[in-house]
């Protein structure tokens, strides 16, 4: 099992993303920060730490949002609010604030990623979504 975190920094009604080279299948668009959870590492770690590496921020009061599920990977998604934090491009992947109702192109679960982040309903109480490779996840 594969397994990764993504986190969606939020500052006002914007969101800190990244515009990825890297997997192939998002090349040229743009997501939460993260990457790969290292072994015996807590997602939760692996979160702070990908952070740190991607953007410069120390940011430890992740919130988990939702964790996604695939055949033979697992996405454990948080957020949290960065306010008076300016991130700096730290690896060869370009970091930025995006108003929420102005996206780039972006990859195809962003929107409702961040909607379920909105969605005060789900606080406390994150979601487990399972689904197949068919929808273009491909984590390789």
């Amino acid at each position: 099992m594969k397994l990764y975190c993504l986190g969606f920094a939020l500052h006002g009604h914007g969101v800190l993303l990244v515009e990825k080279l890297r997997p192939s299948w998002q090349k040229g668009l743009w997501n939460g920060v993260g990457g790969k959870v290292e072994p015996g590492e807590p997602a939760f770690q692996a979160m702070q730490r990908e952070f740190l590496e991607e953007t410069g921020l120390v940011v430890e009061d992740w919130r988990p949002i939702c964790t996604l599920h695939g055949p033979d990977w697992e996405v454990s998604v948080y957020t949290a609010q960065v306010d008076g934090q300016e991130p700096k491009q730290c690896t060869d992947e370009k970091v930025g604030w995006w108003p929420v109702n102005r996206l780039p192109p972006h990859v195809t679960n962003l929107p409702w990623l961040l909607a379920m982040i909105g969605d005060s309903d789900l606080a406390g109480r994150p979601l487990d979504v399972t689904y197949p490779n068919s929808l273009g996840m491909d984590t390789r």
